[in-house]
């Protein structure tokens, strides 16, 4: 239940997350665009007539978009210079600015009259100015100088913000979730649990008659003789009770919460499956490789690392192409155990093979009896990696079928 309340308020923080980073960097990027459209837009508007309209009867005034009052003049800090091709300066206007010392007006009239950008940002003493260069058909450039350290800071602040209210949300999200996950997750837990008790009774109930036809089969080969019928119902009752066993198992590995795991030798336990494997293979014309590392090491199960390997070897050898080869192999990357067991398999082009680890999922569709089967394999498989917090993946090609496991 745990890890399900994790994965729960994990996936949607992290979609919450990504929303909200999305808007603030809109609404944020919105205002930037806007202060640096007003900045620069006035610096056109004094460039093109020399200054700051100065109105009459409170007239307003609108230029690409941006409206001009009769505010604006006094509300507005700036200075200007022209200048000729000879770079002699023919004209000072200072009288709209107070804050800036004569030796700070050389110093930015230096650096943008020698420098080969039209438009920036000049940084003096905390504060911040804005410059527009413009040529025009006469030959004299005008600079136009504005202070901008009001609107800088208004964004500065507003991104500010915006960022601690992202934060503050994010850690609320994650407070609600954690309280109210249980209940998110309550009706998927009560159906997780109502189907593995469904599925651990009714293997139980199944045992019973299993035994009981197993019997009578017995007592009719016993007074009448073996015949053809009495061998198809004895192999079709082994048939269930192996699956039986296996939904047991199925059931068991959602309880592995309580399972402790402890040192294994991941290669003793490769070795014996590969022993164990290599007759049966070679009986049905296939052939069997292994090549496995000494002394590799995982944190599992005894009993539940023999069975993982045991599930992916013993699917290789029955979906293996007749006189094909099946190959295991287990080595170490660093700390990491990586386990690949691969066989021949011609008829995997387009297999769904992210299906693969679906409970009672096959391949052959028709559920044809020639290959024996019930499609729980690999569930389990993936089940025991779990456990193991492990990784498995499947992969296809040139006509072999790879399964990875990394513990």
């Amino acid at each position: 239940m745990q890890k399900l309340k994790l994965k729960f308020i994990l996936i949607a923080s992290v979609s919450f997350f990504l929303v909200l980073i999305t808007v603030l960097s809109v609404v944020n990027y919105i205002s930037y665009r806007s202060i640096y459209s007003e900045i620069y837009t006035t610096l056109r508007i004094i460039t093109k007539n020399g200054g700051l309209p100065d109105y009459i009867n409170n007239e307003y005034k609108n230029y690409d978009d941006f409206f001009v009052t009769p505010e604006t003049i006094y509300e507005t800090r700036y200075f200007t210079v022209e200048y000729d091709n000879n770079m002699n300066i023919t004209k000072l206007n200072i009288e709209n600015i107070a804050s800036v010392s004569e030796q700070d007006i050389a110093d930015f009239i230096s650096y943008t009259m020698t420098s080969d950008k039209s438009e920036g940002m000049l940084h003096k003493n905390m504060m911040r100015y804005a410059f527009l260069k413009t040529k025009k058909s006469d030959g004299i450039t005008v600079i136009a100088f504005m202070d901008c350290t009001r609107r800088m800071m208004t964004l500065k602040n507003m991104i500010r913000f915006s960022i601690y209210v992202g934060i503050i949300s994010m850690l609320m999200l994650i407070l609600l979730l954690s309280f109210f996950s249980r209940k998110a997750v309550a009706p998927i837990l009560r159906n997780m649990e109502s189907q593995k008790q469904f599925i651990t009774n009714a293997s139980h109930e199944l045992k019973t008659p299993l035994a009981v036809i197993s019997a009578n089969a017995e007592v009719i080969e016993m007074t009448n003789g073996q015949s053809e019928w009495t061998e198809s119902i004895r192999n079709q009752v082994t048939h269930m009770s192996e699956l039986v066993s296996q939904l047991i198992v199925l059931s068991k590995l959602q309880e592995h919460d309580d399972i402790e795991l402890t040192e294994v030798n991941f290669s003793s336990k490769a070795a014996d499956v590969a022993k164990s494997f290599k007759t049966v293979a070679e009986a049905a014309g296939k052939s069997f490789e292994a090549t496995i590392t000494p002394d590799v090491m995982i944190q599992a199960d005894e009993r539940g690392s023999r069975e993982l390997i045991s599930i992916l070897v013993d699917n290789a050898v029955k979906y293996c192409d007749e006189g094909g080869t099946v190959n295991m192999s287990l080595n170490s990357r660093g700390k990491k155990a990586i386990l690949m067991v691969s066989n021949d398999y011609a008829a995997g082009e387009g297999v769904d093979y992210s299906r693969f680890f679906e409970r009672f999922y096959r391949a052959d569709e028709s559920h044809n009896n020639s290959t024996k089967g019930y499609g729980i394999g690999l569930s389990m498989a993936e089940g025991l990696v779990d456990m193991f917090n492990g990784k498995i993946s499947v992969n296809y090609k040139n006509k072999v079928i790879t399964f990875t496991v990394i513990l």
